[in-house]
């Protein structure tokens, strides 16, 4: 039996398109549910797509009807979901949406912040607070075999919000020696994948810990990315209102950029410790989904050379 449609939101993301292109390898035909269906795939080329089993359909997260109307043209009876930022009912109600147009199972990409049962969460773990809010929902729409939440830790493309200053040779952050496990968005897909080909848990995990293979700090990240890029790149540290002007400068939010200056200094200064007694299952889990084989942070970089180094 071929596997079932899956419909998979965000596909011109880094993940949610690395979760297309694992899934269609499997076998399943893919629906890439975009709000504009014209933009390029990461990863795949327009040949590719044409000689695959995808299919393109207008749908937006914020829009239930769309995703009602997507879901009954393609078939799908599974879907990639994600949780927009600042705006965990918007995807409440599209998960509401796949529901009672039919989709019998969902993977919900959620976050490390999500720690233990997601009820439990408060509100003050901003990040975790608006996933497992998300969770919660999922659980009460389609039950507990009906949805599994992937909850990955540190990506390695947060280091692409370097690029400019790599370029520059001169990187500027605060709490350089803050450590991290930079997984790719590549073992988040696999995982993905996997659980969306299996479908049903029949009891199983409803939340699966991902951790890169190795904790290492930004300051070893910016030495490893010189190295694959072949060039020097001094690091110099900043103080935390200093650095939140600076990535104010290149466009973050102003909340967004105090939350990770917040969530950095937490793990320098050892008031959160995200990895203490999860670090092992979360690796183990990785290593599980990817064959034994995870992306280490070297080949993530020689992989995104080109976007490191694009005048973007």
């Amino acid at each position: 039996m071929a596997p079932a449609t899956t419909i998979v939101f965000g596909p011109t993301g880094d993940v949610a398109s690395a979760v297309a292109r694992e899934v269609h390898q499997r076998g399943a035909k893919v629906v890439l549910a975009m709000r504009n269906t014209s933009k390029p795939i990461p990863g795949l080329s327009p040949q590719a797509e044409a000689a695959g089993n995808f299919e393109r359909v207008q749908a937006d997260l914020t829009d239930p009807q769309s995703i009602t109307a997507a879901v009954s043209q393609t078939g799908a009876t599974r879907a990639f979901l994600y949780v927009l930022f600042g705006n965990p009912g918007a995807t409440v109600e599209a998960a509401r949406a796949l529901r009672s147009a039919g989709v019998g199972f969902v993977v919900l990409l959620s976050s490390f912040d999500v720690r233990g049962e997601a009820r439990a969460v408060p509100t003050s773990n901003f990040l975790g607070h608006m996933h497992a809010v998300v969770e919660v929902a999922l659980e009460e729409l389609f039950g507990a075999g009906g949805f599994v939440a992937l909850r990955p830790a540190f990506f390695a493309s947060n280091s692409l919000r370097w690029k400019s200053m790599v370029r520059e040779g001169h990187v500027k952050m605060p709490f350089a020696e803050a450590e991290f496990d930079w997984i790719s968005n590549r073992d988040v897909a696999q995982a993905a994948a996997a659980v969306l080909i299996r479908g049903s848990q029949e009891g199983g995990q409803a939340a699966i810990e991902l951790c890169g293979p190795k904790l290492f700090s930004q300051e070893e990240a910016v030495n490893t990315v010189a190295r694959v890029l072949g060039r020097e790149i001094k690091v110099t540290r900043l103080e935390e209102e200093d650095a939140v002007q600076l990535a104010v400068s290149k466009g973050t939010p102003e909340r967004m950029a105090r939350l990770i200056n917040g969530l950095l200094k937490a793990r320098v200064e050892g008031e959160d410790d995200i990895y203490a007694g999860r670090i092992d299952e979360a690796q183990a889990n990785g290593r599980k989904y990817t064959g034994g084989k995870p992306v280490q942070y070297e080949e993530w970089v020689r992989e995104n050379k080109d976007e490191f180094e694009a005048e973007t």
